[in-house]
């Protein structure tokens, strides 16, 4: 009697353990899946590149937000990306580059299960259509507070030095060089917001064009206001 009594219990402790090793199991499981699951949170330019596709993005902002597309970067359009468009429609866009689609050799190249690099730009229109109703479209800052919009007196600020930019109107520019460290894995550009609505430019305009680098306490760019008008960022440069 004696014996069978141990027994029992014994066989109770084997039960007890198993259900909770069980339990503990199931608990990991619950907890794994809920990583898993955790909501995307967008709140900068950088968290973009949380997305794995299209499909995440659709899924995220809508169907009716988004366009798929390809899209040439660099002289001549190439290499070109897949892209996913967030406000196709609107003056302010975010373009997720998810691989390469045609290098330099030419060769296609199958999308990336992530993103690569993202990007906001503010879209121009010829005068005659500048007073379209066109919404704006949302704006994302990067973690370093910049976003499109910046003043050239701001961007200083927050670089917490001078920098150089290149003349307007031709292929680079505006293009922003000399900023921070913190900076390194960005690309951003100055533009003239008001040069859309002329047919005749200010002379400060004319002073701030072609290849040359002007410094960004330059007189004419600040009277004129310039402000960043496209920003870049890829974790890989």
């Amino acid at each position: 009697m004696k014996n069978l009594f141990f027994l029992l219990f014994f066989l109770v402790l084997i039960y007890s353990c198993e259900n909770t090793n069980k339990n503990k199991t199931e608990s990991k499981d619950v907890d794994t899946l809920t990583e898993k699951t955790e909501p995307i949170e967008i709140k900068y330019l950088e968290d973009f590149l949380k997305f794995k596709n299209h499909q995440e993005m659709s899924e995220f902002f809508g169907e009716e937000n988004v366009k798929k597309d390809t899209m040439g970067f660099g002289e001549e359009g190439i290499p070109s990306y897949y892209v996913t468009i967030l406000n196709p429609e609107c003056r302010n866009s975010v373009f997720v580059a998810w691989g390469v689609h045609q290098g330099y050799d030419g060769e296609v190249v199958n999308e990336t299960d992530s993103a690569v690099f993202v990007m906001t730009k503010y879209v121009f229109l010829d005068v005659d259509d500048s007073a379209k109703n066109i919404k704006a479209g949302e704006i994302y800052p990067t973690k370093h507070n910049v976003k499109l919009g910046t003043k050239i007196t701001e961007l200083k600020e927050i670089n917490g030095k001078e920098f150089n930019f290149y003349g307007l109107a031709w292929d680079y520019g505006g293009l922003v060089s000399g900023l921070d460290e913190k900076f390194d894995n960005y690309t951003i550009f100055l533009g003239y917001k008001d040069a859309e609505n002329k047919y005749e430019y200010p002379v400060e305009y004319q002073n701030i064009l072609g290849d040359t680098q002007f410094s960004s306490e330059n007189k004419d760019a600040i009277k004129l206001g310039l402000e960043v008008m496209y920003i870049g960022f890829n974790p890989e440069n």
